[in-house]
């Protein structure tokens, strides 16, 4: 949940494969972590030790991401896909 409340707001992001939002990482839209807190602390390590100019693409990223696959119909494909148990990558048909 943190997670999707950090991005509207352009924040970067620490995120576990936990968050079943893998398509952030692939976006660039988090580190990954796990969810030990020797990794917690080296992504917030590497985290602080980014530059600004380095966080705020995969900031920026995050925000327009989440606009585009978390609002209206797209997320309603993303509830029928997974109510129908298919997987989430499929495409969704619509009538």
């Amino acid at each position: 949940m943190t997670v999707l409340e950090a991005w509207p707001y352009a924040k970067p992001v620490l995120m576990t494969p936990k968050c079943n939002l893998r398509e952030g990482f692939a976006a660039g839209a988090a580190l990954q972590i796990e969810t030990s807190p020797e990794t917690i602390a080296a992504g917030l390590k590497q985290l602080i030790e980014m530059s600004d100019d380095d966080r705020k693409p995969m900031a920026v990223v995050g925000a327009l991401w989440l606009r585009r696959d978390f609002h209206g119909r797209a997320l309603a494909n993303r509830c029928a896909r997974f109510m129908s148990g298919r997987s989430m990558a499929e495409p969704c048909q619509t009538a």
